[in-house]
């Protein structure tokens, strides 16, 4: 059963990190994955049966980093280096 966990999040590292040099490289689609990615985790986490104030808190540092790297993402200076890498 623990070499299955390691394995899940072996692959899903792997994939985050696939994903990040895909933003890295100015691909859109990257950016736009990431920011569904983002609404989708919002949306599972407000939805019943969450447990209580300590699984949102286990789960705020995590929303809060997302956040800021799409605030960076989205905002005047990234969104000019996506216009550039495009033409």
């Amino acid at each position: 059963m623990l070499g299955i966990i390691v394995v899940g999040y072996a692959v899903v590292a792997a994939l985050s990190l696939w994903f990040v040099a895909k933003v890295g490289a100015g691909k859109k689609w990257a950016r736009s994955s990431f920011l569904w990615s983002f609404v989708l985790q919002i949306a599972w986490m407000l939805c019943p049966p969450y447990h209580g104030v300590l699984d949102y808190m286990t789960d705020l540092p995590d929303i809060a980093l997302q956040f800021s790297a799409l605030y960076l993402l989205y905002t005047e200076p990234g969104r000019l280096w996506f216009r550039q890498t495009s033409s």
